[in-house]
């Protein structure tokens, strides 16, 4: 059985502009506008937001690099 991961952010990098962040994620993230806005401001106060799980190595790994 292959491993599975899950990818939870947790907030901004220091020195990333919040704006740009925000943007990025609004074009990245598909769904209810108004429940990628509450995961935004959750990101925004440092609360840990599950973006996805049960993913296989390589696609976890590339969604990683978008994240990062």
């Amino acid at each position: 059985m292959e491993s599975t991961f899950k990818l939870t952010v947790t907030g901004i990098q220091p020195g990333q502009d919040h704006q740009i962040v925000q943007a990025r994620f609004r074009e990245w993230i598909k769904g209810n506008s108004a429940e990628i806005e509450k995961s935004l401001q959750r990101i925004l106060t440092q609360q840990p937001v599950v973006l996805a799980e049960n993913l296989p190595q390589e696609r976890a790994s590339n969604l990683l690099k978008k994240v990062e």
